[in-house]
């Protein structure tokens, strides 16, 4: 199984993720949804505003999993600090974008499953797809450069 490459800095924003969907983004969507079923609100907003919850609360755990499976990293350069052989450092470089766009591609598919009738989370998912297909291509890219300097240096690359 491939673990999650984090930094000191990338897990501290989960854990504040989590803080902020637990006591403000709940509570509040929450207190949406009381108001709008005391008020007779609207069938269609009811169910949007349970969709938002649903999504909150189904969001908390995936990031917890994502905190427990992450190696944390002490510094944000990518490749570790005791490879000074060329082929080690780019052997390295392969194996962390691979992870990342195994990673992304996931986000993609948790994405794309995700319906919800709240127009302001549909295009934030839209948006986050667009953003992750472009940085897949990327990493794509960079990998291919990484691989050909690997048979440069006659390293033979093995790709899961």
């Amino acid at each position: 199984m491939l673990k999650v490459v984090l930094t000191l800095e990338g897990s501290k924003k989960i854990r504040e993720e989590i803080t902020h969907i637990k006591t403000i983004k709940i509570p509040q969507l929450k207190k949406r949804l009381k108001r709008s079923q005391m008020m007779e609100g609207t069938k269609y907003l009811i169910a949007c505003t349970k969709d938002e919850i649903r999504f909150y609360e189904k969001r908390i755990p995936y990031l917890k999993g994502l905190l427990l499976s992450a190696a944390i990293q002490r510094h944000s350069n990518q490749l570790l600090p005791r490879h000074t052989e060329p082929h080690q450092i780019v052997m390295d470089k392969i194996d962390h974008l691979q992870v990342m766009i195994k990673q992304k591609r996931e986000d993609i598919q948790m994405f794309s499953h995700y319906r919800t009738c709240v127009k302001q989370v549909a295009l934030l998912v839209a948006d986050q797809s667009d953003k992750l297909e472009s940085d897949i291509q990327n990493h794509e890219k960079e990998l291919s450069c990484y691989i050909e300097d690997a048979k440069i240096m006659g390293v033979e690359v093995n790709l899961g």
